[in-house]
């Protein structure tokens, strides 16, 4: 009875183990064919996957092969060998360009954002004896420079020292706060932003500087020190209509807003 009873239990861890090493070998294949799998994905399959959809979106006024131009990217560039961060860098050092973003989403297509910059100022730029008209942004990027196609109706900055020049360069950056000022009343003030016709800008030393405003239509100068804001420049144009209609205008050549006591400077008279 025992000897029986023993031949069961050796035929039953027979089978046992028979069922295990069945368990391992199915284990073992569906991990090969696992691993077999991701490597034909990874190596073979992933690196032939091409982008075939590009969705463009920009104000720059630029065709589709010409952004993609000004990027880098060919039409036949594969998703994974793409490298977004080179994309956006290319895009941004575009000086017209103010900022950009790449987006890709699998399997096949590319997204580009791309945001054009806008003109805060004119200047004029000396080059050879000719005077070439250049568009400076709110963060003192001067970003064209050539002949203006369209009617730009922006106040010019003059006074501006260019060593040298070219097309993405930047302004000091002690004017930067003064065009934020700037850009913040085109924001918020645009009517009394378009009566400004011309800025210039009065080194001093090296860190400072003043400011001389000529207001349309008035031929009296108004001078700041390196900062403005909406309800000064109000009060100057209040100043000057009456000065205009006191018949004052011609008479007195500058205002002078630096400080709390206005200046007026007359040609013949000097201050008064």
């Amino acid at each position: 009875m025992q000897e029986i009873h023993e031949l069961h239990t050796s035929w039953d861890k027979k089978k046992n183990e028979k069922l295990v090493n069945k368990i391992l070998v199915i284990v073992i294949i569906i991990l090969f064919i696992i691993i077999f799998a991701e490597v034909m994905f990874q190596f073979i399959i992933l690196p032939q996957l091409k982008i075939s959809k590009i969705v463009i979106k920009s104000d720059l006024g630029l065709s589709e092969e010409e952004v993609l131009h000004i990027a880098g990217i060919s039409k036949n560039v594969y998703y994974f060998s793409l490298n977004k961060a080179e994309v956006e860098l290319k895009l941004k050092s575009y000086p017209v360009v103010r900022d950009a973003t790449v987006v890709k989403e699998f399997p096949n297509t590319l997204k580009l954002d791309v945001v054009k910059r806008n003109p805060l100022v004119i200047t004029l730029i000396e080059d050879k004896g000719l005077s070439l008209p250049a568009l400076i942004d709110e963060q003192g990027v001067v970003f064209y420079i050539g002949r203006l196609i369209d009617d730009y109706n922006f106040p010019v900055i003059s006074g501006l020292d260019f060593n040298g020049y070219g097309a993405g360069m930047k302004l000091p950056e002690v004017l930067l706060s003064f065009l934020d000022q700037l850009y913040l009343l085109k924001k918020s003030a645009r009517t009394l932003y378009d009566f400004i016709s011309e800025i210039k800008v009065l080194p001093i030393g090296n860190k400072d500087f003043e400011l001389l405003f000529y207001m349309i239509p008035y031929t009296t100068k108004i001078r700041f020190g390196n900062s403005i804001n909406e309800n000064i420049l109000t009060y100057a144009m209040m100043v000057l209509d009456v000065l205009k209609h006191q018949g004052m205008a011609d008479e007195v050549k500058e205002i002078d807003f630096r400080s709390k006591e206005i200046v007026y400077k007359r040609e013949e008279r000097g201050d008064a």
